[in-house]
């Protein structure tokens, strides 16, 4: 109620889809009408009867002799309804925050971010040796290929899928250390690390032992 919405009715062949704010929400297959000769068209009340009316208003009502394409129709939406709002949560947060998966594996979790274009996330690693994610669609993300006794730390953003690519603000930074008992190395590293532990807001840990 009292906002602006942007709706087509499409035919190509003998499938007419329906949609409203550039998603598909009806679609149905029949024998296409012969459309020689004159044939009344018109909007904003039922043409059968001239009772049932449209309760609202109309601005710019357009009818094409060709149909759209999905891109010719993403176009039309973004000119007149440009999506400028980021995804939601606005900083967005952590579901689970980066923890040890394996000896050489983190894994974490961003908040499920809701946008009405859809989704997009990004970890950002802040320290040498890690790696960023890229933009993908799933919020969980496992860096490989690190090294033990190593505090990490990353960052995650979200975006949306529209033309603008709204970004939330990043997440605080968080992070996690594999620490490896294997012998006297992980022994040595100790006392290295857990001045490093104390001030640095480790969120979580696992604790690794070889084999002996």
């Amino acid at each position: 109620m009292g906002q602006w919405h942007f709706v087509v009715a499409r035919r190509q062949g003998n499938l007419g889809t329906l949609y409203i704010d550039n998603q598909l929400r009806g679609s149905a297959s029949g024998t296409a009408r012969n459309l020689a000769g004159y044939i009344g068209v018109g909007a904003g009340a039922d043409i059968r009867d001239n009772v049932a009316y449209f309760r609202g208003v109309m601005d710019d009502l357009r009818i094409y002799d060709f149909a759209l394409t999905e891109t010719e129709l993403s176009e039309l939406y973004n000119y007149y309804f440009q999506d400028l709002t980021p995804p939601t949560p606005n900083p967005i947060t952590w579901a689970t925050p980066p923890t040890p998966a394996a000896t050489h594996a983190i894994t974490m979790t961003a908040a499920t971010a809701t946008d009405p274009s859809g989704v997009e996330y990004y970890f950002d690693c802040a320290t040498p040796g890690c790696h960023d994610s890229g933009w993908q669609n799933d919020p969980t993300y496992t860096d490989i290929g690190l090294q033990v006794n190593t505090e990490y730390y990353y960052k995650v953003r979200a975006r949306d899928k529209s033309a603008a690519m709204n970004q939330t603000a990043d997440s605080e930074a968080a992070s996690a250390i594999i620490i490896l008992l294997d012998g006297q190395q992980g022994l040595s590293d100790w006392p290295r690390l857990l001045p490093a532990m104390a001030g640095s807001g480790l969120r979580l840990l696992r604790m690794h032992r070889s084999d002996r």
